[in-house]
């Protein structure tokens, strides 16, 4: 019997192969996509957990971004020539987008009219974000945070909001230097940043 029908059996096992090689294939590729899937909506879910904090630099208007008020900015300035030979040679660090870059001109204009020298660097939107103004200690030793102890002390003084982070910057110039000042995106709290300069 399986000789008379072995051409039977031949073609009938060629129409077959391809049909199991798509099967095999496809079941390769759905596995494969449902990781992909698995994994996309893993970020998703780790980007709606920093989202509600951070509010889009290109959805807020100009009257909307951060500012030195006049007694903040008189603040740090005098602090800041009380305490300059403790504090030259300063990296601001800056997110790269105009609100975050507008924020940090005004810290370098008041830490240059102390005479203190500063280095202006832009972070890549790439980076990981740090929201806010925050004291990176770039060593993220006791050491670090005692050099940064007197720029976290005027800073609170003047009553902005600032925190410190370890940070290991990537690609970045001056990672030699114990702690710098990164201005991040803004903060949503429900408030306009006059708002909360009062």
């Amino acid at each position: 019997m399986l000789n008379r029908h072995w051409l039977r059996l031949v073609a009938v096992g060629a129409l077959l192969a391809p049909i199991v090689l798509f099967f095999g294939t496809w079941a390769h590729f759905s596995q494969e996509l449902s990781d992909e899937q698995a994994e996309i909506s893993a970020l998703n879910d780790k980007l709606m957990s920093i989202a509600p904090n951070l509010t889009p630099t290109a959805t807020v208007p100009q009257s909307q971004w951060r500012r030195l008020s006049d007694d903040q900015r008189a603040s740090l300035l005098a602090a800041l020539k009380a305490h300059s030979s403790e504090l030259q040679d300063i990296v601001i660090y800056a997110w790269n987008y105009a609100e975050p870059r507008q924020y940090a001109a005004q810290f370098v204009d008041v830490l240059r009219e102390a005479g203190i020298r500063c280095d202006e660097r832009q972070v890549p939107p790439t980076m990981p974000v740090h929201v806010g103004l925050v004291i990176p200690l770039v060593h993220g030793d006791q050491t670090a945070k005692q050099a940064a102890q007197p720029l976290m002390s005027i800073l609170t003084a003047a009553r902005l909001d600032v925190h410190y982070v370890d940070w290991h910057p990537v690609n970045l110039d001056n990672t030699d230097r114990p702690y710098g000042f990164f201005i991040g995106p803004m903060q949503r709290t429900g408030q306009s940043p006059a708002d909360n300069q009062r």
